[in-house]
């Protein structure tokens, strides 16, 4: 799921109900999965 990407980040929202910005690879969902990126 996700990257790895070197350089992606995400707009989340946390646990916690903040919005931050995220490295693909520290996002991990069962249920809202990162998209795979494919290199263009």
């Amino acid at each position: 799921m996700g990257g790895p990407h070197p350089t992606r980040r995400l707009r989340t929202v946390a646990d916690n109900g903040q919005y931050g910005w995220m490295k693909d690879t520290a996002i991990y969902s069962e249920t809202d999965p990162v998209r795979d990126c494919y290199p263009s």
